[in-house]
């Protein structure tokens, strides 16, 4: 198991019988089409930047993967995420930051939850020159002397 400071290797290099596999998160499929209303909260006034927050959340590839109980502890971000808006208070960052991580909301922590971004329908259409990378060791164009295996020769 990976230390707090060290970034888990993506499930595909891993190697040995305690490969984890990651969960694929698709980004060009929402989870929710929809995101679920902010409540009104006795005198606390929504700000705009915290309503297009909240419902890109909801719509992200990780709002698969939360669950109900997770709608409250994202309410309790999104008070903070308004807070910071109106307010603009550096000192909320650090605790906004520390909260985005128990939701995947940055590539560390989707790395610590072996959450994987699968690419858009686009890069993963056969011939894509993307698709030459997906799934392969970058360590073996090394081993070909620098030269990418293409049908030009």
């Amino acid at each position: 198991m990976a230390g707090p400071g060290r970034i888990p290797k993506p499930a595909h290099l891993v190697r040995g019988h305690r490969k984890v596999t990651a969960v694929k998160l698709v980004t060009d499929t929402p989870a929710r089409q929809r995101a679920p209303r902010l409540p009104a909260i006795d005198g606390l006034a929504w700000h705009t930047k915290t309503r297009a927050w909240w419902r890109n959340v909801w719509r992200s590839p990780m709002a698969e993967q939360y669950t109900p109980t997770d709608e409250d502890g994202l309410l309790r971000l999104a008070i903070l995420v308004n807070s910071f808006y109106q307010t603009h208070d550096p000192k909320l960052m650090a605790e906004i930051r520390l909260q985005e991580q128990r939701f995947g909301l940055d590539p560390v922590s989707r790395a610590r939850l072996r959450w994987e971004l699968a690419p858009p329908a686009t890069e993963r259409e056969p011939g894509n020159v993307t698709q030459l990378w997906a799934g392969t060791d970058p360590r073996r164009t090394l081993d070909r002397g620098g030269k990418e295996a293409d049908s030009d020769g």
